[in-house]
């Protein structure tokens, strides 16, 4: 239910699920729900810090940033880093710390590549990555990223992964002066 609310742009919606899906794992049992369900929680923190972001509460994100590469850290798993890296890198992305952006961002994309992971998360951590290359000015390393990305997505029909990889496409071609690719990837 939040993940509908935030790819539809319903981002106070999506806070608010993420948030009560967060204290489902606390109290007596927290730890226990940590141990068996660590990915829930860690995803449950990393979407609640992309809404947050997109939303520009950027100091309330900081928390759950935090607290999902604490639970990833703790359960071990790929898939947690993942989801964890994903979220901060969002953060620093929408807070225009592309510096800060790009490492976090390659990590999770790494992580994607060695545990085989790139079927759940690839395109979407590609994406901001790529974002985060464009308006860093390697604006030929998110398009060599990027066209890839939107072509397998278009093939895929994973319209939500095509869409939020062709608009930082769209602004690397902008960026580079292709006035044309970029006038085509917007229509």
């Amino acid at each position: 239910l939040a993940w509908g609310h935030l790819t539809a742009g319903d981002f106070r919606q999506a806070v608010e699920i993420y948030r009560r899906v967060i204290a489902t794992f606390e109290g007596p049992l927290a730890q226990e729900l940590l141990t068996t369900h660590s990915h829930v929680a860690t995803g449950a923190h990393a979407f609640l810090v992309w809404a947050l972001a997109e939303l520009g509460a950027f100091e309330a994100a900081r928390g759950p940033a935090g607290e999902a590469l604490r639970i990833a850290d703790a359960a071990n798993r790929p898939f947690g880093r993942l989801q964890a890296s994903f979220g901060l890198g969002f953060l620093h992305l929408r807070r225009g710390e592309f510096a800060r952006a790009i490492p976090v961002l390659e990590r999770a994309l790494e992580i994607c590549h060695v545990s085989n992971l790139k079927a759940l998360a690839f395109h979407g951590v590609a994406a901001f990555l790529g974002g985060s290359y464009a308006w860093s000015g390697r604006v030929g390393d998110a398009i060599a990223l990027l066209d890839p990305v939107v072509a397998q997505t278009a093939t895929m029909g994973a319209w939500f992964d095509h869409i939020i990889a062709i608009v930082p496409l769209g602004e690397a071609h902008l960026l580079a002066g292709n006035l044309d690719e970029a006038r085509r990837l917007g229509e």
